[in-house]
């Protein structure tokens, strides 16, 4: 589990992002660049490592995930403590076409792999800005 602090600075902010992959490199990757958009970033190989800083008190904003969507997703993100609205979940994926079940996880967005960050960090703030608009 690497912890990914957010740098002193402008552009604090209380958004927290979790990058839910196996791939080591490119969790460290996306949280230098989430970071420097000013986001908190933790990232998890597994739901079980992500639920373990859950129980510390850590809740994502935002899940960004290139991992298969099934109900342990759907578990994850209900055991989050209410009255917290629901984390926008991010979906990075290579497959052609989403099925059915990919949908009914709550995904916030989809991105096909190869990864094009500018897009990804685009669809972030205006995720964000709608979530700041409802409160």
């Amino acid at each position: 589990m690497r912890n990914c602090p957010l740098p002193n600075g402008v552009g604090r902010t209380s958004e927290t992002a979790l990058i839910l992959s196996a791939n080591t490199q490119f969790c460290d990757h996306l949280a230098l660049r989430l970071r420097a958009e000013g986001l908190r970033v933790w990232a998890a190989p597994s739901l079980l490592a992500a639920n373990s800083q859950l129980a510390r008190g850590q809740q994502p904003t935002i899940i960004i995930t290139d991992m298969v969507l099934d109900d342990s997703l759907d578990a994850f993100v209900r055991s989050f403590p209410l009255p917290a609205p629901p984390p926008f979940i991010l979906l990075l994926t290579s497959a052609a076409e989403l099925s059915a079940s990919d949908l009914s996880h709550g995904v916030s967005a989809f991105f096909r792999l190869p990864l094009e960050e500018d897009e990804l960090i685009r669809a972030i703030h205006r995720l964000l800005s709608s979530k700041n608009v409802l409160q």
